[in-house]
């Protein structure tokens, strides 16, 4: 199976085992813009997050509702279940902060602050920050998250520890104006980093040790 979200809010759950693909269901989740999709580890959760700042779990076997966490005071760009399949990390656009929740009990437990995305330019009322996309190391020691460094400079990934929840790390992009979008952690042991600037696409492959590509 397959899930995808849309920019009007409508998650759709894909058959793909056959010739063509067919849509097991679809829901209408209420964010408006929906910004991120996760699964939980066993595949049966479906997380997602958006313009209305909440965070919505629905049963990935028939698409029904099956928690809502309250929190996020403005719109959740990003979501990852932890590899303990006990927690859920979200992230958000203004605020830089990134909540820890115990999913299943519905309870927020933490939150990480990732100032360094945060980058609102003012006279314009735009904030072209936030929490773009998080990850983990396959043993969940350490979370990764990205986006920029302030306005008009490189896109940027941060790394916490999981424990302590100390940033330990930053790894920035040489290119100005840049934003990253997407991180992914890769078995072999490093990470890629996706994004866009001003006039490039560009991709980045990291060791997590190393600030240097």
């Amino acid at each position: 199976m397959v899930v995808t979200g849309d920019l009007v809010g409508r998650l759709i759950c894909w058959d793909t085992l056959g010739d063509r693909p067919g849509v097991r269901w679809s829901i209408e989740t209420g964010h408006g813009t929906l910004r991120t999709v996760a699964i939980s580890n066993d595949g049966e959760l479906v997380a997602t997050g958006g313009g209305d700042g909440m965070v919505r779990l629905w049963s990935a076997t028939d698409g029904l509702l099956a928690r809502e966490l309250a929190g996020h005071a403005c719109p959740v760009f990003s979501a990852a279940f932890h590899p303990d399949g006990k927690h859920l990390l979200t992230g958000d656009r203004g605020d830089q902060k990134i909540k820890q929740w115990e999913y299943h009990a519905g309870k927020e437990l933490c939150e990480f602050d990732a100032k360094d995305l945060s980058n609102y330019k003012g006279g314009t009322d735009i904030n072209y920050g936030g929490v773009r996309d998080l990850a983990f190391t396959p043993d969940g020691a350490v979370m990764f998250c990205c986006g920029r460094d302030s306005y008009g400079r490189p896109g940027l990934v941060l790394q916490f520890d999981w424990k302590t929840g100390d940033q330990i790390r930053k790894q920035v992009s040489t290119f100005d104006s840049s934003i990253f979008h997407h991180v992914a952690f890769h078995p072999q042991g490093f990470f890629v980093t996706a994004g866009v600037g001003a006039q490039t696409g560009e991709i980045w492959f990291w060791k997590p040790d190393q600030d240097e590509k």
